[in-house]
């Protein structure tokens, strides 16, 4: 009898190891895609014909798809055009001689500034929407009083209208035709509202106009996944006009709404190194005369701190605010494509969407036999989150090859070893049908 219950305990300690067993099989989402050191976004603002005609081929030499937040009022073939909303220009400055700037009109008087028709005015407007950010009213008040009476005097010089730039002259000038075949090759394109507006210099009714227009026409011509993104021109972090922008757009470059992201904005000294966040966006913007070895430096501390490096190009050759040359560009791209065994280098929607669903997601692995089931899961809308994440998966260490089932999707994978783990990396897709890993030949 005792030899039956000595029996009958081993066969129950061996279930429960063996049920602990499957239960302890180990899954969890990368940080970046393919499992990637660092992700790097390629973004390009305010659609500057050389970034299409010089950079663009680099790129898609190299494979990097990039993010352009383009005006959308200077494309041929758009519905809305650059325009003032709200009362007639002319009312606006007869107000203005009997009626001082204050708190009750600022926003709309500093709105009509680059629609009135006169040369070398965007100072004015570029003051007003410096001093309205830090809160400078009083200031921005006298900045637009001394430009109204400029315009009531006759001391401006009109516009004198040309019908093509120089960059139209020597390049093809870009059409919604050539976008929608650069998105299909995988690049995103992005709101900068309509006209390059100064909307901390805005009300209302322009600053909606400005994004939703612009919003609107990318929307009519290449489709819902490239509004998900947008950039306010000047980099402003304007808590009054990100009011605006934020119910519009899941993912805004001028500021992150996400507490598990540290932001590291253009014009900050501060250094990536190990805040307490889990992730950290740096932003960093070349200009003419950063040097090459400072631009390196930035893709070697990302890739040191797991750093999403978000670079924010403007010029190219000669056109273009901060133009870097050709040559830089083409070092730059060679160096980052020196690395592509650490970097990811995604669009700016893409690196964003893979953080908030990674962060978001929920795994259930088990083995069941010979057959690791795992489940992938995030609490995001599936119609706007839907990237595909990369797995690791630990299998047994005698395991050399697996083959991965997700629904139709079936592929073999090595599994990858080190002195401590056997494990396989590998991207499926959240929210869709369980994944099934087995030993393969």
């Amino acid at each position: 009898m005792k030899k039956i219950y000595i029996f009958i305990i081993l066969f129950l300690f061996s279930v429960l190891m063996c049920t602990k067993e499957d239960n302890t099989i180990k899954t969890e989402i990368t940080k970046w895609l393919y499992g990637k050191e660092a992700c790097i976004s390629l973004t390009y603002d305010d659609g500057t014909i050389t970034q299409f005609r010089v950079a663009l081929p680099m790129m898609d030499e190299r494979g990097f798809p990039a993010t352009f937040f383009i005006n959308t009022g200077s494309i041929p073939g758009s519905k809305y055009k650059p325009k003032f909303v709200g009362r007639p220009l002319e009312e606006i400055v007869k107000e203005t001689e009997k009626v001082p700037t204050n708190k009750d009109n600022c926003y709309e008087r500093a709105s009509a500034i680059s629609f009135l028709g006169y040369r070398n005015v965007e100072r004015y407007q570029s003051r007003a929407a410096s001093y309205f950010q830090r809160g400078r009213f009083e200031e921005a008040f006298k900045n637009i009083d001394e430009f109204y009476t400029l315009v009531r005097n006759g001391k401006l010089e009109p516009i004198k209208r040309t019908t093509e730039s120089r960059g139209q002259r020597k390049y093809k000038p870009l059409t919604w035709d050539e976008i929608r075949e650069i998105a299909a090759n995988g690049h995103e394109f992005a709101v900068h509202t309509v006209s390059h507006a100064y909307l901390s210099a805005m009300d209302e009714a322009n600053i909606l106009y400005e994004i939703g227009k612009c919003r609107e026409d990318i929307e009519i011509q290449l489709g819902k996944k490239h509004t998900f993104s947008i950039e306010c021109p000047y980099g402003i972090n304007d808590d009054r006009v990100l009011e605006y922008v934020f119910p519009k757009f899941p993912l805004s470059r001028n500021r992150l709404t996400d507490e598990f992201v540290f932001e590291i904005h253009r014009g900050s000294s501060t250094k990536p190194e190990s805040p307490d966040k889990e992730y950290i966006q740096w932003q960093r913007g070349p200009h003419t005369d950063t040097p090459m070895e400072t631009m390196k430096e930035w893709v070697d501390t990302s890739i040191m701190n797991n750093v999403w490096l978000v670079l924010v190009f403007h010029g190219i050759n000669d056109m273009g605010w901060e133009a870097k040359t050709e040559k830089e560009i083409e070092e730059y791209f060679n160096y980052i494509k020196s690395k592509e065994d650490k970097i990811w280098v995604a669009t700016f929607q893409d690196a964003g969407k893979y953080m908030r669903e990674r962060m978001n997601g929920n795994i259930s692995s088990k083995r069941v036999n010979n057959t690791i089931k795992v489940e992938l899961t995030h609490s995001l809308d599936p119609d706007l989150y839907n990237l595909p994440l990369t797995l690791k998966t630990y299998v047994p260490s005698d395991w050399n090859f697996v083959q991965i089932n997700q629904g139709t999707n079936i592929h073999k994978v090595k599994v990858n070893k080190n002195e401590m783990d056997s494990y396989v990396l590998y991207e499926v897709l959240p929210n869709f049908e369980i994944i099934t890993i087995n030993e393969s030949d």
